[in-house]
C-alpha cells in the first residue's frame, strides 16, 4: 500500500509518518522546495511524538520527490494522501493540483479500513482536539505549541469520523484556513500582547479580545460567504475561537504574531481579506482596527528581543 504525503514538516515526521509506517505503508514524500528535498534526503532520524515521547530512530520504506517532479496525475495511485505545510507550500502546491486533478484535495481515503483507523489515531492526542498543521515543539502533549489545522478533503460517500470536515475545492480550503485561523490568530496575537498576555488563550479569553475576534470573524465570514463556495463559516469560526481558548496549547502570542510587516501585506493574511472585502463593497472595519494592533505589536516584540539579548549579555559577563 502506498502514500503520499506533501510536505516534510514536523507534524509528517513526527504523528502520520509514524501511523502511516505502523500500517506498513510505502510512503512517497513531496517536498516543497529544493532545500527542504535536500535536507530530507540527508535526514537519517525521525522525531517521534507519537506516544507523547521523543524518540530517534531510523526512517524506512520513505521515497522523496520534488513538487516540480510530481505527477499528479498519479494521485489516485494512493490509499491515503495528506498535506501539512505552510502557507507558502500551500500555494506552492495549490498551482500544481488543479481542480480537474483526480482527487486534489488534502486527504484522501479509499474504503479501507487501515484509511479509517490512521484518521482515527488522530484522536488519541490527549491535548490536541483536531488534526494540526505542524508540531512545534515540547516534550508533552501539554507542552505542544500547535496552530489548529483541520480542513481534509474526502470522497463524501465514505462516513468520516466528526471531527473530520470535508472540502471539495483545494482553492475553498486554503482560503477558509487562511482566514478564519491565520488573520484571527495574527490580531489576537497583537492585542493580547498589548495587554501583556503570553498566550493565545490568554488572549482570547479576555473579553474585549474576545469581542473584537468576534466582530472581525463576522466580516471575514462574509467575505467567504461571497468567494467561496457553499460552507457553514459561521460554525467554523466558533469551532477555531473555541481551538484557541484551549488552555492546552501552550501557544506564544511572539510566535503567532511575528513578521507583522509581511502579514499587512495585500497578499497576506491581513491583507488580502480587506482588499476581497474592499473589492465586494464589504464592511472590513473590524479587521483594519485589528491590523492597526500591529504597529503596538512590533514595538513591543522590538523591545522584548532587546531586553533578551542584554539579559544573555549580562548572564555572560556575570559568569
Amino acid at each position: 500500500m502506498r502514500a503520499l504525503c506533501f510536505g516534510y514538516g514536523f507534524l509528517t515526521k513526527g504523528l502520520i509518518i509514524p501511523i502511516l509506517q505502523k500500517y506498513g505503508y510505502t510512503i512517497d514524500i513531496v517536498c516543497m522546495s529544493d532545500s527542504s528535498f535536500k535536507k530530507a534526503t540527508s535526514e537519517e532520524l525521525l522525531i517521534n511524538y507519537c506516544n507523547g515521547k521523543i524518540e530517534k530512530k531510523t526512517v524506512d520504506n520513505l521515497h522523496f520527490t520534488k513538487i516540480n517532479d510530481f505527477d499528479c496525475n498519479k494521485l489516485g495511485d494512493y490509499k491515503f494522501c495528506t498535506t501539512a505545510i505552510t502557507y507558502e507550500g500551500t500555494k506552492k502546491l495549490a498551482l500544481h493540483l488543479n481542480e480537474s486533478a483526480p482527487r486534489s484535495t488534502f486527504l484522501v481515503c479509499e474504503n479501507d479500513t487501515h484509511c479509517y483507523d490512521i484518521l482515527n489515531s488522530f484522536k488519541n492526542i490527549d491535548a490536541i482536539p483536531t488534526i494540526v498543521d505542524r508540531i512545534i515543539t515540547g516534550n508533552s502533549y501539554n507542552q505542544v505549541r500547535t496552530e489548529p489545522f483541520y480542513f481534509w478533503g474526502a470522497e463524501k460517500k465514505y462516513q468520516l469520523p466528526e471531527f473530520i470536515t470535508p472540502v471539495e475545492s483545494f482553492a475553498d480550503a486554503y482560503r477558509i484556513k487562511f482566514f478564519l485561523v491565520n488573520t484571527l490568530h495574527a490580531i489576537c496575537a497583537w492585542m493580547g500582547a498589548t495587554k501583556g498576555f503570553e498566550f493565545i488563550h490568554q488572549s482570547v479569553l479576555d473579553p474585549q479580545i474576545s469581542q473584537t475576534l468576534k466582530n472581525i470573524g463576522t466580516e471575514l465570514c462574509a467575505i467567504l460567504d461571497n468567494s467561496t463556495s457553499s460552507i457553514d463559516s459561521t460554525s467554523i469560526l466558533k469551532q477555531n475561537l473555541t481551538r484557541f481558548a484551549n488552555t492546552k496549547l501552550m501557544d506564544s502570542v511572539f510566535r503567532v504574531g511575528r513578521n507583522p510587516a509581511k502579514k499587512l501585506c495585500l497578499d497576506e493574511r491581513i491583507g488580502q481579506p480587506i482588499s476581497l472585502a474592499k473589492q465586494m463593497n464589504l464592511p472590513f472595519e473590524s479587521i483594519e482596527l485589528g491590523a492597526a494592533y500591529a504597529v503596538d505589536f512590533a514595538a513591543i516584540e522590538a523591545r522584548r528581543n532587546v531586553r533578551k539579548s542584554y539579559n544573555r549579555l549580562v548572564s555572560y559577563l556575570e559568569g
